[in-house]
């Protein structure tokens, strides 16, 4: 299984809501956000050493566990109840061509150091045959809070209007009231 390895310090450029970091070995690691979620794109100029399936290893610490669900999309939870989703996997070669592509989750472990729980999600990549550089391009995003009112009859949610992108997040925020 080959590895490619993260540089301590990569590259940043930043343009609006796009950061793009450039590692050295030819990784590229896009964070763009846009209305289905954060699109996580990975960038990889070449084809790993070996004959296996490209992996991109995306590794959970803490309490945030990662299942895989019917679908095959991941859900991350942890005790909190706070929850997000990892889906909508695709994966494009030089030409734009659809490469074939899955996640999978690793079996949750200790780590010795810091004694957290580490988990993971493997982004697998069929790319035997495949020009690169390829585009590994996941969404990922929270999973949203359910608001829901306390009184029967009181008409919560009866008005509703956007107020802009109130938290910087860039996604437009909600103002749900009552008459």
């Amino acid at each position: 299984e080959a590895v490619l390895g993260l540089s301590e310090a990569p590259v940043s450029e930043v343009d609006g809501a796009r950061l793009v970091q450039h590692y050295d070995g030819g990784l590229s690691i896009e964070y763009l956000n846009t209305p289905e979620g954060m699109r996580q794109n990975f960038m990889v100029e070449t084809r790993p050493v070996g004959d296996a399936p490209l992996r991109v290893r995306l590794e959970t610490h803490g309490d945030l566990f990662p299942v895989l669900e019917a679908d095959g999309g991941v859900m991350m939870s942890n005790t909190d109840g706070a929850q997000v989703a990892y889906r909508d996997l695709r994966v494009y070669d030089a030409e734009g061509a659809s490469v074939a592509a899955h996640l999978e989750v690793t079996a949750a472990r200790v780590d010795e150091g810091s004694g957290e729980w580490v988990g993971g999600v493997d982004l697998v990549v069929e790319d035997a045959g495949v020009e690169y550089p390829i585009l590994v391009d996941p969404v990922s995003l929270r999973v949203g809070d359910t608001l829901v009112g306390g009184l029967a009859g009181s008409a919560f949610g009866w008005s509703a209007t956007s107020a802009g992108d109130v938290n910087g997040d860039g996604y437009s925020d909600v103002i749900v009231g009552a008459p």
